[in-house]
């Protein structure tokens, strides 16, 4: 089965599905990055369903608009990284 699961809403990070020792059908998800969650639910598919229903990416989500551009985490990170390879070239 493939889950296609969102990063996590907060941080971008990566999530990670577990199976609950205790209860058997309980899933859970939490991010291997900032350990936002847990996300749990009875059954893998809803666990995965609640997950992705969750805030969109940092990546996507809009933090600011100039005269109507829409500028995203992702947009500023390019931006960020498209300066310090200008000031490395530099003397």
């Amino acid at each position: 089965m493939t889950d296609n699961l969102l990063p996590c809403p907060f941080c971008g990070g990566e999530p990670l599905i577990i199976q609950s020792k205790h209860a058997n059908k309980l899933w859970a998800l939490h991010c291997k990055n900032c350990d936002a969650g847990p996300s749990a639910s009875l059954g893998r598919d809803e666990a995965v369903e609640t997950w992705n229903r969750r805030a969109p990416s940092p990546e996507t989500m809009v933090i600011g608009s100039i005269t109507n551009y829409e500028i995203t985490l992702g947009d500023l990170r390019r931006a960020r990284d498209v300066l310090a390879a200008t000031k490395e070239g530099q003397p």
